[in-house]
């Protein structure tokens, strides 16, 4: 499903698993902004390298969320995947590079 969280940008996907209302990927866009919200929410988080300008994430195999700066546009991702996810990483990770590739 596409659609707008306020003034961002994002889109919103329930995954075909057995709980599929559960089990799901938003993705937020900003566009301007992005380098002063990801430095603050961001501080102490472990780095993803290798991912846009800067990336961080918080949370685990199941729930969780990615911020992915590339510029000053800010793409945040927020997973809730089926217990037995054994990598998020495998599923987050190549859905922002596309992001990231792309703005």
């Amino acid at each position: 499903k596409n659609g707008f969280s306020g003034e961002v940008p994002g889109c919103d996907w329930e995954l075909a698993t057995d709980v599929p209302a559960l089990h799901r990927l938003s993705l937020n866009l900003r566009f301007e902004g992005g380098r002063q919200r990801y430095d603050f929410v961001t501080n102490s988080m472990p780095a993803i390298p290798d991912l846009g300008d800067a990336a961080a994430k918080t949370g685990g195999n199941i729930n969780g969320t990615v911020w992915a700066l590339k510029g000053d546009s800010l793409a945040t991702l927020n997973y809730s995947l089926p217990v037995a996810t054994a990598d998020p990483d495998a599923v987050v990770v190549p859905l922002l590079r596309l992001v990231l590739s792309r703005l």
